[in-house]
């Protein structure tokens, strides 16, 4: 979702925010916010943009609506039962303000949503459940250079984050060596999907998620009216306590998330379905006229090639991404043996399979890939339809 800074005509909806000092809803209504999450929390943040008159949303979520849900999610019907969450919040958001542009991505937010996407918008909220989840974005954002706020909760508190890479402490930087052992990772040790019993879901209250939801829009706000911000800080509530305080969070010397942003970044109209990595890599030989040193293309993600089973000796072609694939499927069909997975990251041009699409490999629209060699980096931004 790439904007221009084109003015709009401002609807007679907005004016009262517009009486306020120092308000200026052009800037709104050009904005571009990414709402990862569209549960508790990411409903409020949703509604309250969409009133707010922010101009361009993308909401990102792979869950789908059930009835635990109806008692905190102000976007999501009885009816909605089974349906997916990014979608429905997108639909619900165009009926609370049609001056909103909205793209909903139905998908997990590791692997199906491109790097590119993040590096066109101006602010990603964070409306997560688990930490890995948020310490994922905290890598992207600083990847592309883009300021994550993060909304947390409990059942009667919850916290509002400010991350900025290079301006104090990132989520990272907040978790302890026993917090990063014990992220909810979506892989198990062999690096197969693995299915969690245990339920995730955080015990919370409807006034809970509401408090917390408008933090993070008010602050949202305040950054992209050009306000001042607390980067390096935590708004706490403790609705037990009735209190409302802010917290310093630390930078850590050694965290590796404090570097420069990319850049030079070579813009493609190609979708995933339309372009290889033998092509990426030619075009990238062919703009340094270096043959001297080979180049890999960087996928980003382990890729499952497919199965070979030794004792039948047949080869069974997968094509997706490694921790989509639960760890059963390697039981051969026909004899009941494991087979040997043929999993790949990176992709050479003299690869028999460098002549298929990216999108096999599981490289989702608007991903950011690298082709580099010892001396060289190339990095292409692939293109992305909006919907």
């Amino acid at each position: 979702m790439k904007n221009n800074d084109v003015n709009q005509v401002i609807p007679a909806r907005y004016d009262r925010q517009e009486k306020i000092r120092g308000w200026d809803q052009q800037a709104l209504l050009r904005a571009h916010v990414i709402v990862a999450g569209a549960g508790a929390i990411g409903n409020e943040v949703i509604k309250n943009l969409c009133m707010a008159g922010i101009g361009h949303l993308t909401l990102i979520d792979d869950d789908i609506i059930e009835i635990s849900n109806l008692s905190r999610t102000i976007l999501f019907k009885d009816s909605d039962m089974n349906q997916p969450k990014a979608v429905i919040a997108g639909m619900r958001a165009k009926e609370i303000n049609p001056d909103v542009q909205v793209r909903a991505i139905q998908g997990n937010l590791f692997y199906d949503v491109g790097l590119g996407i993040y590096r066109h918008a101006d602010l990603v909220i964070g409306a997560l459940d688990n930490n890995a989840a948020r310490l994922h974005l905290t890598v992207v954002c600083s990847l592309v250079g883009k300021p994550y706020l993060d909304g947390a909760m409990w059942a009667f508190g919850g916290e509002v984050r400010w991350f900025l890479n290079q301006m104090g402490a990132c989520f990272e930087c907040t978790l302890s060596d026993d917090d990063k052992k014990n992220l909810h990772e979506r892989r198990s040790c062999t690096g197969f999907k693995r299915i969690d019993p245990h339920s995730l879901e955080i015990p919370t209250t409807v006034v809970t998620t509401s408090i917390i939801g408008g933090l993070l829009v008010q602050e949202a706000i305040a950054y992209l009216l050009g306000w001042p911000i607390h980067p390096s800080e935590a708004i706490v509530y403790d609705g037990r306590a009735r209190s409302l305080h802010r917290s310093e969070l630390s930078q850590k010397p050694d965290c590796p998330n404090h570097g420069a942003p990319y850049d030079q970044i070579i813009e493609l109209e190609d979708l995933p379905d339309h372009i290889t990595p033998k092509a990426l890599i030619q075009k990238t030989y062919a703009f340094y006229q270096d043959r001297d040193n080979p180049l890999v293309l960087e996928l980003g993600r382990d890729c499952l090639m497919g199965y070979y089973c030794k004792a039948c000796d047949t080869y069974e072609d997968i094509g997706a991404v490694l921790s989509k694939i639960d760890e059963s499927t390697r039981v051969c069909p026909t004899c009941n043996e494991l087979r040997q997975a043929d999993i790949i990251s990176q992709v050479v041009e003299d690869d028999s399979f460098s002549d298929r699409p990216l999108s096999y490999f599981g490289v989702p629209q608007g991903e950011i890939i690298a082709v580099r060699s010892d001396r060289v980096i190339a990095l292409y931004e692939l293109g992305y339809k909006d919907s």
